[in-house]
């Protein structure tokens, strides 16, 4: 739709051909030095595409699965099943964590978290608020403070820096555990799940992956309270995901077992997941009548494991 005036006006502005004119007026190439140069890449790019479309193309269902979304669930019940060291949680937690009377979920989760930065040297936590504050609701309390600002952290408001952070650690052979503060400031940023992280090990043929573990804040506030930022449960978003991971427990006892299996996967297989924790739950002790504490858990054992894909 534009004139052909117009078009080599908008052409004679490339900055390929104003970066040519300032090296050929500068004596630093002639004009045949950067047309020889110009027609090699030319060459090249023509060869290398030819080689290209030669190759062999997917044709199965299970070429594309593969490496998009490995799976092994003897290696993830393996990982996931192993105690940490005794002797180091003792000092972390200061006593044994199992000799604690039955909690809610926020707690347990807790609980959870700390296992994993004792289990795995390389996990590292972090999102808005989670460090002194501990989050929202407090479930990353205390962790910065005994494992160190270095694997429990704050970062800016921002869910795409967040994310991309995360994608940077997991390729850096990190194992991280971002935080995003609710479900619809997913939504901010989901391109870094949808169209980065977990596409990565399908395009790289399984040579790189982008593990991590999204720990989000989800589904209906407490009270119906806190307006439809805070109120969200779009999970469709995320189950349109090819190779993604969802995980939303129900109840303490399982989410610490949920998370351990996840991170197993994203540790053992570069899996990426959505560990969607339910905000009105965080806090619930009782389930038919108050003070009955039928809601209430034990921290799970390390023997214990639910595979993915299997309920409970």
């Amino acid at each position: 739709y534009r004139s052909l005036q117009e078009i080599e006006r908008i052409e004679a502005q490339d900055p390929l051909i104003q970066n040519g004119r300032r090296l050929i007026a500068q004596n630093i190439l002639s004009p045949q030095d950067i047309l020889d140069m110009y027609e090699s890449i030319r060459d090249q790019i023509s060869r290398l595409g030819k080689e290209a479309v030669a190759r062999p193309k997917i044709s199965t269902a299970n070429a594309v699965m593969t490496p998009l979304a490995p799976d092994s669930p003897e290696l993830i019940r393996h990982r996931s099943t192993q105690t940490p060291d005794e002797d180091t949680r003792n000092i972390y937690w200061r006593k044994k964590p199992e000799a604690d009377r039955p909690r809610h979920m926020a707690f347990l989760l807790n609980r959870a978290l700390g296992d994993i930065l004792i289990d795995y040297p390389n996990s590292i936590i972090f999102g808005e608020d989670v460090g002194k504050k501990g989050g929202v609701y407090h479930v990353t309390a205390d962790l910065q403070s005994k494992a160190g600002i270095g694997r429990v952290f704050n970062t800016p408001l921002d869910e795409t820096t967040i994310l991309g952070a995360a994608i940077g650690a997991g390729q850096w052979g990190l194992l991280p555990i971002p935080e995003i503060q609710y479900l619809a400031y997913l939504h901010n940023a989901i391109d870094q799940i949808r169209g980065e992280a977990c596409s990565q090990q399908f395009f790289s043929n399984a040579q790189f992956a982008n593990p991590m573990v999204v720990r989000i804040a989800s589904l209906a506030y407490q009270k119906g309270f806190g307006g439809h930022f805070h109120n969200d449960n779009s999970i469709a978003a995320l189950r349109d995901i090819p190779g993604l991971i969802i995980s939303c427990p129900s109840n303490g006892e399982d989410a610490v077992l949920m998370l351990r299996t996840c991170v197993a996967a994203a540790s053992e297989l570069g899996r990426v997941c959505a560990f969607l924790e339910p905000i009105a739950l965080y806090m619930t002790k009782d389930l038919y009548n108050p003070k009955d504490g039928l809601w209430s858990f034990q921290y799970p054992s390390f023997d214990k494991h639910i595979p993915v894909g299997k309920g409970k």
